[in-house]
């Protein structure tokens, strides 16, 4: 399909010429003698909604002010199924257009400024949900959480989790799989809702949370985590957070069907790295965690009695003679994908 310079497309169809056999591509060829011209606006309804399919949010915009018949494809509500919006100003009013016309996948990412207030006055349907560039539009993010009842992913990081909206993420807990609360500041009776309510969870993501004074996690709450977190999650980050020993057996010994952890800036001993192989020997896929002196060598050799194991990240600030470490634990464990993160 080519565009030519006038108001319409150029279409060929190849046409077969001979009486060879129609399986030799090579004898087919483009008559340009038998080109139709089809203009734009004689393309049915059906043709040009699939064409706008491929469209961004401002261009389907930008169609709807070129003819009426435009305007109504492109505010089919099939086209708004899905948006994402990075480094963009946008208005309440569009957040209100696109959620009325049922969009399921909504991205407000980074660089994102909205103007105005919203007010949404039924139930969205929107079931993936990236709120990462509304951390300091709290109220624009209270209003679109709160019309969510159905939610399977969400993303808030950095954000500020109040009893709020713990009650707005709890109304999704029977379909929420997927939860991002990464380096945000929350209320820990809040935060514990959340995990008590949210039972379906696969993914969860904990990492570099504090406590509304800006204080690390209590020992208390970190343990009322580790007894209450969704025992089938598969995925689960809780980077930063002053886990123990005792955390570990409660939590490990529950969820045995994790196959991500993540346990950057932990303080892990061998005992920590006894609990996670006797119970994900057989599911854990990727590990990652610090590299520390507090565990032997031989601590890490017990990662070889975990068949599923693939991938082990390391992350190291201090210790300048890791890269031999590393090597050695390379030549030791060979089935292993070694990183390592200074």
């Amino acid at each position: 399909m080519k565009m030519l310079e006038g108001e319409g497309y150029e279409i060929y169809e190849p046409v077969y010429e001979g009486t060879a056999d129609a399986s030799d591509e090579s004898d087919w060829k483009t008559d340009r003698s038998k080109t139709l011209i089809c203009n734009f606006q004689d393309l049915p309804d059906e043709i040009i909604l699939k064409l706008l399919s491929y469209s961004e949010p401002k261009d389907l915009i930008s169609s709807g002010q070129v003819s009426k018949r435009l305007r109504k494809i492109s505010r089919d509500n099939s086209l708004w199924q899905r948006v994402s919006l990075a480094w963009k100003i946008v208005k309440t009013e569009f957040l209100e257009l696109i959620l009325n016309k049922g969009c399921k996948n909504l991205s407000l990412s980074t660089g994102i400024e909205i103007l105005g207030s919203l007010c949404l006055h039924k139930k969205s349907q929107l079931r993936i949900l990236d709120l990462s560039g509304l951390a300091e539009n709290s109220e624009v993010l209270k209003v679109i959480l709160a019309s969510c009842y159905s939610l399977q992913v969400l993303q808030m990081p950095e954000s500020m989790i109040t009893p709020e909206i713990a009650t707005s993420i709890c109304q999704n807990g029977k379909t929420l799989q997927k939860l991002d609360l990464d380096d945000s500041i929350g209320d820990q009776s809040a935060l514990m809702q959340i995990i008590e309510c949210c039972q379906e969870l696969k993914e969860v993501t904990l990492a570099d949370m504090i406590n509304d004074r800006l204080e690390d996690i209590s020992f208390d709450c970190l343990e009322f985590l580790a007894k209450n977190i969704c025992p089938d999650v598969e995925i689960l980050d809780m980077s930063y957070l002053s886990f123990v020993d005792n955390h570990f057996n409660i939590l490990l010994s529950r969820c045995k069907k994790i196959k991500e952890l993540s346990l950057w800036r932990i303080d892990l001993t061998n005992n920590s790295l006894t609990i996670i192989q006797e119970n994900l020997g057989q599911t854990l896929e990727k590990l990652s965690l610090d590299y520390s002196e507090e565990i032997w060598f031989t601590g890490f050799l017990e990662l070889k009695s975990m068949p599923r194991l693939e991938i082990v990240s390391f992350k190291d600030e201090k210790n300048e003679d890791i890269d031999e470490a590393i090597d050695k634990l390379r030549k030791q464990l060979p089935h292993l994908e070694i990183y390592i993160f200074l």
